[in-house]
C-alpha cells in the first residue's frame, strides 16, 4: 500500500509494461492515474470519501495531535493560531484537486515558472519545514488558472464522470458495502478481514468537541464556498453508491436469492 505522490513514480518505474502478476493496491494520495502506465495488466480505480466536514475536523484534529513534531511527516502544518474554520479554507477541496491535477506538478521544473509564496493565501508560520506540501501548490495553482465559474464547472464535469472512471465508489459511512463490493469484483477477501474494523469515531477527538467544529464550519458561509467541489463530488458520490449497490445486487447475489428460494 503507498500512500503518497511516489504512487505515480511507482507506477512508471516498475509496473510499465511488465505484467506483474500479483494484485498491487496503489491507495492515497496521487493513485489516480496509475493505471496509464499498466499497459499489459487489467486496471481499475476505486473512490472512499469521506463526508468533506468530517475530513475537515479529522485533519484538524490530527494535526493539532502533531503541532509540536518538528517534523512534516505527519502533517506539513501547524494549527495553532488557526481555527477549524480557517483551516478548512486553507485545505480547500483535495478530493477534487486529485482528480483533476498530475502530482508531476509539484516538481521542480513547475515550481520554477510560479512564485508560490504570493500565490498562496497562508501565514508562512504554519510551515513546519519551510516547504508547501504539494495539495497547497496545486491548491494555488488552479486558483490562479481559473476563474471560480471555471473551477465549477470541472468539477460538475467530474461529479458527472464518477461512474464512469470508477469501478466502484463508496462513502466512509458506508465502507463495509464497498468492501464487499470490491471484495466480489477482485475475488480478494477485503470485506472477510476488513469489515467491522475503522470506527468514524475519531480518536484524535471527542464526539462533543466534533459536533462544536462542525457546527462552526457549518454555520460559516466560507467554508461551504471553500468546500464546494468536495461538497458536489460527495453528493454525486453518495447517489452513485446507492446505483452501484444496486447492480451489485443483481449481478453477484439475486441469482443466488432466487435460485435457493426455488429450491425451498
Amino acid at each position: 500500500m503507498l500512500v503518497n505522490e511516489h504512487n505515480i513514480e511507482f507506477a512508471q518505474r516498475d509496473l510499465q509494461g511488465k505484467g506483474v502478476d500479483q494484485k498491487i493496491v496503489l491507495s492515497g494520495e496521487f493513485a489516480f492515474g496509475a493505471c496509464d502506465f499498466m499497459k499489459n495488466r487489467s486496471c481499475s480505480y476505486v473512490l472512499l470519501m469521506r463526508d468533506p466536514y468530517e475530513r475537515v475536523i479529522s485533519s484538524y484534529a490530527f494535526c493539532q495531535k502533531h503541532d509540536d513534531d518538528s517534523s512534516d511527516f505527519y502533517c506539513p502544518l501547524r494549527t495553532k493560531g488557526l481555527s477549524v474554520v480557517e483551516w478548512a479554507i486553507i485545505e480547500g477541496s483535495p478530493v477534487f484537486r486529485q482528480l483533476i491535477a498530475h502530482p508531476s506538478n509539484c516538481g521542480d521544473k513547475f515550481e520554477n515558472h510560479f512564485d508560490f509564496e504570493k500565490m498562496i493565501d497562508a501565514p508562512n508560520d504554519i510551515l513546519k519545514t519551510g516547504k508547501y506540501p504539494c495539495w497547497m501548490k496545486l491548491k494555488a495553482f488552479i486558483e490562479h488558472q481559473l476563474t471560480a465559474d471555471q473551477i465549477l464547472q470541472l468539477a460538475e464535469y467530474v461529479a458527472n464522470n464518477i461512474e464512469y472512471w470508477f469501478a466502484a465508489v463508496g462513502t466512509l459511512d458506508r465502507i463495509d458495502t464497498l468492501l464487499q463490493t470490491m471484495q466480489d469484483m477482485y475475488y480478494m477477501p477485503l470485506h472477510n478481514i476488513c469489515k467491522d474494523v475503522h470506527r468514524a469515531n475519531n480518536s484524535n477527538i471527542n464526539n462533543q468537541q466534533r459536533e462544536i467544529y462542525r457546527k462552526e464550519l457549518k454555520e460559516d458561509p466560507r467554508v461551504a464556498e471553500a468546500l464546494k467541489e468536495d461538497l458536489l463530488l460527495y453528493a454525486r458520490v453518495q447517489e452513485v453508491t446507492i446505483l452501484q449497490g444496486r447492480n451489485h445486487y443483481e449481478h453477484f447475489h439475486a441469482g443466488n436469492v432466487i435460485h435457493h428460494k426455488a429450491d425451498s
